[in-house]
């Protein structure tokens, strides 16, 4: 490192020795040739220096060219991200649409089906539950008849009575069962409903600040 420093600092030496020489020479020639170089050296740093600044220009005039290029393809990006993120929530839309209906068009048909199911399956009930009662009616008096001909005793009648009624009993409370609690609550044959607390009402008379008045009433004869 020192090897350089020194070897730039002799040919410093020797430039400024140059240099100097050829003032003195120039001198010794005449005012008008000393005048002749440095206009010449004069005009060779002016055009360098105006070539070093067209070059930076052109440099940062081509850099910026570049960097707006990269800022309108960026916009460009931008605005394509967007037309894509419309299509795509259009899309979505249009997807999420569709699958509301279906889910309505299953959900009502569904309710539809419950309708039609439910009330032929109440009908079938109330006609199950009629039918049995018959048949018991019409067992109990065949039964009667035994039991009063002496065919039948006094304990198988009125076992085989209290099992048919316990029958006939346990049906009523199975199908009014199924449908306080299953039926009943369903939207569409509701008769069951949640209560709600009730909405406060202010009680202004028990207010000590209040105090009624009477309205002023006005004769109606005409008489003030």
């Amino acid at each position: 490192m020192s090897d350089l420093n020194s070897l730039a600092k002799e040919v410093e030496v020797l430039q400024n020795t140059e240099l100097a020489t050829a003032i003195n020479t120039l001198s010794d020639k005449g005012g008008d040739g000393l005048t002749q170089y440095l206009q010449e050296q004069q005009s060779q740093l002016y055009n360098e220096v105006t070539s070093q600044k067209d070059d930076a220009f052109e440099k940062v005039y081509g850099d910026f060219e570049r960097a707006s290029a990269t800022q309108n393809s960026l916009l460009f990006y931008d605005q394509r991200n967007h037309d894509l993120n419309n299509i795509q929530d259009d899309i979505y839309t249009l997807q999420k649409g569709d699958v509301d209906a279906i889910s309505h068009d299953a959900d009502l048909a569904k309710r539809q089906y419950e309708i039609n199911q439910w009330a032929s399956g109440n009908n079938m009930d109330t006609l199950f539950v009629y039918q049995q009662l018959l048949i018991i009616v019409c067992t109990t008096i065949v039964l009667l008849y035994l039991w009063n001909a002496g065919i039948l005793e006094d304990l198988i009648f009125y076992s085989i009575l209290f099992v048919l009624t316990c029958i006939f009993v346990f049906t009523i409370v199975n199908r009014s069962q199924y449908t306080n609690f299953l039926r009943d609550k369903r939207f569409w044959n509701r008769r069951l409903f949640p209560t709600y607390k009730k909405i406060p009402v202010p009680n202004i008379c028990s207010d000590a600040s209040f105090t009624p008045s009477t309205p002023e009433t006005k004769p109606t004869d005409g008489s003030e």
